[in-house]
Parts: C-alpha cells; structure tokens; sequence
C-alpha cells in the first residue's frame, strides 16, 4: 500500500514545497476554527469549512502536508487562544481529518499496467470515520467535563435570562423544565456524532473534489451508490450502542456517542441504497431532492434511511436492483467487487 500522489502509483515525496503548502494549510484551517469567537452571521459556516483547508492539502500535496497542517494549527490556535482549544482543535479537526484524508489517498497496484491501481475502499474510509468520531466526542468529554446535572441546571439559568416568562414559574414548572433539558442535554452526545460525522464527511468530499479538479489527486470519482457501504459488524455494535443508551450514567453517554455516529453512518448507506434505487427512473431528481430535502427540515426521515442501510446487506437490496440493472436492456453498472 503506498500513498498516492497526483500521478497513479506515485509516491508522496518530502520536499519544502510540501512542508509550506501544510503550514498555509494549517494556517488556513486555524483561521476559519477561530472566527467562532468573532461573532457574525458566517461564523457557523466558516468553522464547520475548518476541517476543509487539511484535507485538500494532504489530498493534494500528501500525508506529510495534512499532518504538518494539522500540528500548525492545533499549535497555533494554542499559542494564540489558549492551549485547550488548540487540544480541542488537534481531537475533533486536525488529526481526524489528516487520518481520513491519508486513508482516501491510499492506493497499490492491481496490475502491471500504471492505470491498475486499487484505491483503499469507501467503505473502510466510513467505517473509520465513524467510529474516530464517536471517539473523540467521547474524549472531549472525557477531558472537558460532561456534567449532565450540572450542564442542566446553567442551561435551564440561561434559558430562563433569554426568556422573561421562564422566571417566574412554580416549583412544579421549574422541575418539568430541569427534567425536559436534562433530557436534551442527555442526548447531545449522539446529536454531536451525527452531526459531526456529517460535516467530516462532506469536507472531505469537497476536498477530493477540489483536489481531483485541480489535477493534485489521482483517485477517480467513487461511485456513491455502490461504494458507500459498512461492515456488518459496525451493525452489531450499533444495536448494542442503542441498547446501552438505555443504562444511564457515564454508559448511556459513550453509547449516545457511538450510536450518533453508527447511526448516521448507516443514513448514508441508506441514502446510497436509495440513489441506486431509482437510477433510471425519470422521477429520480425529483425523488432524491424530496428525501434530502425532508431529511434536512425535519430529520425524522433519517430514520428510515438508517434502517435503510442497516437492511441492505440482510436482504440483498443492491444487489437485486443491480442484477435487474445488468440486465440487457437495464442499463446499470458492474457490481464492484466486495470490499
């Protein structure tokens, strides 16, 4: 297995050109990570683009660049903020996303052609990032403190301030507001892995896609319908995770972690289980608009996209539609070889 540079079957080469491009690249990433202290109507926006500057420099320029990119700005944001932000940025940005970007990069040769280059799967790219991102909720957690009676209490008193008709109310009211943000506070866990996990993913899309325009990344175009899969065994551990949610304490909130981020890993099977669905139906665009649109309004649909992708496998749906595809007449890709 070799990493790949902008030719297939390259490798990446240290050079000062690369140490720079990590090190505008870090700088970059640190940047848009610290406008979320400026305030702004593009804050949000700017921050969640944070991940992106690694991930387009180790795609394009190697390893060594995301990883230079990566330290520069977890230092940086240390050296200027303070330094748990700068550890903050290093768990949840920087080495994640220099990981994943690594893996997406990885290649060997298939055959004694150049152009016979397998590229390290889809499937084991999504698998890793989900389970790095449950972990490193967990460990801010871990680090930081995650009080939930504590965190219900300060966000019930803040809630109360923004919302004059909060503060007067009985002993009765003021429990059954403890008790409905209590819950929510439960369940931020898995709402940050889900969240998270889908940010992570779309930057490093756009980063393979910015990479591959600009003739910097080799690796082709997967196909998001046939390549966008997980192992059963991440299934399993999904069930378990939801189950544990259930114990409540210091379990319920490790398992809220993995079962966000399994979850939502699971969706995006789903939704390539969809795509491949209705290829060559005319209704396709509007279908897919349909779901994607009610999914990101109301987010409920997202559950039958994660037993979507949770069914796949058992029932062999892609694998039906493609059989039905292949057929003459049908119209439909090969079936990619099992990752």
């Amino acid at each position: 297995m070799v990493r790949s540079s902008g030719r297939p079957g390259g490798t990446a080469k240290v050079t000062i050109n690369a140490l720079l491009i990590g090190i505008a690249g870090g700088a970059a990433s640190a940047l848009l990570y610290a406008t979320v202290t400026t305030g702004g109507s593009l804050v949000m926006p700017l921050f969640l683009a944070s991940p992106l500057p690694i991930a387009i420099v180790s795609l394009g320029w190697g390893s060594l660049s995301g990883v230079v990119a990566a330290l520069v700005a977890a230092l940086g944001l240390a050296a200027l903020t303070m330094p748990a932000g700068g550890l903050l940025y290093a768990i949840v940005i920087g080495a994640p996303m220099a990981i994943y970007a690594h893996l997406a990069g990885l290649a060997r040769r298939a055959g004694p052609a150049e152009t016979d280059v397998e590229w390290y799967p889809v499937s084991r790219i999504l698998a890793t990032m989900t389970l790095l991102t449950a972990l490193s909720v967990i460990t801010i957690g871990a680090i930081f403190g995650f009080d939930v009676p504590e965190l219900t209490k300060e966000v019930a008193a803040t809630l109360q301030a923004m919302d004059p008709t909060l503060t007067d109310v009985s002993a009765d009211q003021q429990q059954a507001l403890l008790a409905v943000v209590g819950l929510l506070m439960r369940f931020l866990p898995f709402a940050v892995s889900t969240f998270w996990l889908i940010v992570m993913v779309t930057c490093l899309t756009l980063a393979a896609r910015i990479a591959r325009l600009s003739g910097r990344l080799a690796r082709p175009q997967d196909a998001f319908a046939l390549a966008t899969d997980l192992p059963p065994v991440l299934a399993a551990l999904l069930i378990v995770a939801v189950i544990a949610t259930f114990l409540g304490g210091t379990v319920a909130l490790v398992a809220g972690a993995f079962a966000g981020a399994l979850a939502m890993g699971f969706a995006l099977v789903g939704f390539a289980v969809l795509h491949l669905l209705v290829r060559g139906n005319p209704a396709a665009p509007l279908v897919l608009s349909v779901a994607y649109g009610a999914t990101f309004l109301i987010s409920l649909p997202l559950l039958l996209f994660v037993a979507l992708g949770l069914l796949d496998r058992p029932l062999g749906i892609r694998q039906r539609r493609l059989r039905k595809l292949n057929q003459p007449g049908g119209g439909g890709p090969t079936p990619p070889p099992a990752a």
